[in-house]
């Protein structure tokens, strides 16, 4: 393209159309076609890493153009993902295409001013949370002590602690992997002082009678853990919690309402059995944290349980 004074401006090419580029009078033209559509028009970042969807760079041709495809992508490294694990740590699968012998799986990201560590072979980071973080982020919880079952690699116990400014967070996973990021991050944020990991299964492991605020954050659904979560709750004071869960909204648009007034009733008993006291239970708010395709929604449930005062 030339300008009115006949020099010739610099063409802008974002990553998809320089990889073209890069193979076009490279490669034969009847397999350059099949060569295209292997090419991602998405990615994702993640520090020094470039992150791709599972069918792109499958042939084997484009290894020899790998670093050349890696300065496109401005990284360090290349990596495939695909589905996640049939296991009970829901492990992801990340193949490293460059560096071809890639020993270095960790990387570091940066969201709402946290640095956040995990091993991309091993553990997951849902983006898809943040809006919840950043609802939790305004809270003050000063003078709270925090209880997060299924803690992860601190997608919410940091949030509690260097956001939400609270007093303490008991931190309850088992999953290895995860709680080797999970140390990295207190460290790297500094707030390690105000946190406990328990280890093991949280059913077994977490404390009990102490929570001013429980999370219970294990999806597609944290009702199987009710009663965990109202065994860590203080007894003495109650407190809230924050219930995570997947609702189906084919069938009754109003389910959402629907299955938070069943969690109401469904604590009240617990706590009614493990105290011998009346509650006051109440549904503070119900928040959208996404959708997961047509009609499922990602909703946490906040959930106040108070023990009513008794006559005198």
């Amino acid at each position: 393209m030339a300008t009115c004074a006949g020099k010739k401006t610099k063409v802008s090419r974002n990553p998809y159309e320089k990889v073209i580029l890069l193979i076009k009078d490279k490669i034969k033209e009847e397999y350059l076609n099949n060569l295209l559509v292997e090419i991602p028009k998405k990615y994702e970042k993640i520090g020094n890493l470039t992150l791709f969807p599972e069918t792109s760079f499958s042939s084997e041709i484009w290894k020899e153009y790998m670093e050349e495809i890696c300065h496109i992508y401005k990284s360090e490294r290349i990596a495939v993902k695909s589905t996640i694990n049939d296991d009970n740590f829901r492990t992801p699968k990340v193949q490293f295409l460059f560096p071809f012998d890639c020993k270095d799986p960790w990387v570091m990201q940066k969201e709402l001013g946290l640095t956040i560590h995990y091993n991309i072979e091993r553990s997951m980071f849902c983006k898809g949370n943040i809006t919840e973080k950043e609802r939790l982020a305004k809270l003050d919880c000063s003078n709270e002590i925090i209880v997060d079952l299924f803690a992860g690699i601190g997608y919410f116990s940091l949030v509690y602690l260097v956001h939400s400014k609270a007093k303490f967070v008991h931190a309850c996973e088992w999953n290895p992997a995860a709680i080797e990021a999970l140390q990295r991050n207190l460290q790297a944020n500094k707030v390690q002082d105000r946190c406990k990991i328990y280890v093991g299964d949280n059913r077994m492991e977490s404390p009990k009678n102490v929570g001013d605020r429980i999370n219970l954050g294990i999806l597609p659904s944290s009702e199987p853990f009710l009663q965990t979560a109202c065994e860590c709750l203080n007894l003495e004071t109650g407190g809230i919690m924050h219930v995570h869960e997947n609702i189906n909204l084919f069938d009754d648009s109003n389910a959402t309402e629907k299955y938070a007034n069943k969690l109401k009733y469904k604590i009240g008993d617990i706590l009614a059995k493990l105290t011998d006291k009346n509650w006051h239970i109440t549904v503070q708010f119900i928040h959208k944290v996404k959708s997961y395709g047509p009609r499922i929604d990602h909703v946490v449930i906040d959930i106040e349980s108070r023990p009513q005062q008794e006559n005198k």
